[in-house]
């Protein structure tokens, strides 16, 4: 339902809104301030459990999806300490720097210390906290926000911020808008959670049903054998056991190679492909490095051909992608070359395998470094897997193709659920904000 009567707000990109309603710099309406930052040495200082203290929240601890506060952290400050200033419980608060600003944020329920990327929004007692929390969720607020940012990292200055021309209808009616719109937003957001533990656990179904073809087969009742390998268990009687370097050509860019040949070349005909250039079983265009044609074919071994498969040595160990087409792709730094021999092994058997837990438990026990995953090209080459019969391989991959294409179905739909229940969320929101519909009258349910 529409409010009765409307006016020109004055401000061309606000529009209408109730006759009633006004229009103020938030400085009048709520205190607006940012945190503090914590050296290195006081993370370890304050890491301790400590009497009469409150945890201290930095940006990684807002989820940005359920726009929640992770409030065990491990950091905690003495509430006295009278270096850092508090966020006050029902205030509310939202990261104003780097790649999250204007994204990230997140209600108050217990008195907080926080870092400096994020600012606090407390509101004065003629204005409901809530109700501001939510505005700053609407085009109104992040539009001024985002044409605001400046610098190379990205971010608005608290004194810019103060200074956002934004609605306030009566006190009592921003009670009503915030009870509705908490009311409305926990529904849509108990939705959420129950499809994205749906696809929790489609990606389970998937990972278990990946497991089972690569190393036990399609047959419930074949004859079982030990195959001699802790990871691997009991495979088929007369499936094999068999090492990478066996069946399989692998190398990577050699440091001499990178530190003496390489030159990237942004109008370069092939891409350079690194490990975020690999997820969910395909190659993407992110960041993308080019090189020539002709520094492709010098440093031939590591140039990538249809039907080679990419790995990642470093950080991402697990991601794996066959390669489609010829004369596009070259690995760059970190990045494995697995050349298949296809007259003895089908390149989606072998990357079925490669992203396999049987594979992934190997790479654990061989990582080389205490930092990130890493796997050493030596040892990706003494990888063993269970090695069907090669009709058999075909017919295994047919098999995980198939029954992941009805899973892959699920999944995306269920992506695309969220997406619209996120999208209608922000709408809502935005609607009753803004004054487009009058909620005062609406029943609770």
């Amino acid at each position: 339902m529409k409010y009765d009567n409307y006016k020109d707000s004055g401000i061309e990109w606000i529009g209408e809104i109730p006759e009633h309603w006004d229009i103020s710099k938030l400085k009048f309406h709520c205190k607006i301030f940012n945190g503090d930052s914590l050296k290195d040495d006081e993370k370890i200082k304050y890491s301790a459990m400590i009497e009469n203290s409150v945890p201290y929240v930095s940006t990684k601890d807002i989820d940005l999806d359920a726009s929640k506060i992770d409030y065990h952290n491990g950091l905690r400050i003495p509430i006295d300490n009278i270096k850092f200033k508090i966020a006050p419980k029902n205030s509310f608060l939202i990261c104003i720097e780097g790649g999250s600003a204007g994204r990230k944020l997140a209600f108050v329920d217990e008195d907080i210390y926080f870092v400096n990327k994020l600012a606090c929004f407390n509101s004065n007692e003629n204005n409901n906290s809530k109700y501001l929390f939510f505005y700053i969720q609407s085009p109104l607020f992040q539009k001024q926000f985002q044409i605001s940012m400046s610098g190379l990292i990205g971010g608005v200055a608290i004194s810019l911020i103060r200074n956002f021309e934004s609605l306030f209808p009566p006190i009592d009616e921003q009670l009503s808008i915030a009870n509705y719109l908490d009311h409305k937003t926990t529904q849509i957001d108990t939705l959420i959670a129950k499809k994205q533990q749906f696809i929790s656990l489609l990606q389970e179904e998937r990972t278990a049903l990946i497991n089972q073809a690569v190393t036990k087969g399609l047959d419930p009742k074949v004859k079982m054998k030990d195959s001699g390998i802790e990871w691997l268990g009991e495979i088929p009687e007369h499936w094999e056991v068999k090492k990478l370097k066996f069946f399989c050509f692998i190398t990577k860019l050699s440091g001499f190679e990178y530190t003496k040949e390489w030159e990237t070349n942004e109008n370069g005909e092939i891409i350079a492909l690194r490990g975020y250039n690999i997820s969910n079983g395909k190659v993407n265009d992110i960041k993308t490095e080019r090189i020539s044609s002709e520094l492709s074919l010098k440093l031939f071994r590591s140039k990538l051909y249809k039907n080679d498969i990419v790995y990642p040595c470093t950080g991402t160990i697990g991601n794996a992608a066959i390669i489609q087409e010829n004369d596009k792709y070259h690995i760059n730094q970190n990045i494995a070359r697995i050349n298949p021999n296809t007259d003895l092994v089908y390149p989606e058997f072998l990357f079925y395998n490669l992203i396999a837990d049987a594979t992934k438990k190997q790479i654990d026990f061989n990582n080389s470094s205490s930092m990130q995953p890493v796997i050493l090209i030596g040892d990706l080459r003494n990888i063993t897997i269970a090695f069907p019969p090669y009709e058999e391989q075909f017919e295994l991959v047919v098999m995980i193709e198939k029954a992941l294409k009805k899973i892959d179905t699920v999944f995306n739909n269920s992506l695309q659920e969220i997406e619209l229940l996120k999208e209608y969320k922000t709408a809502l929101i935005s609607e009753v904000v803004t004054g487009k519909v009058d909620v005062r009258k609406e029943k609770l349910n």
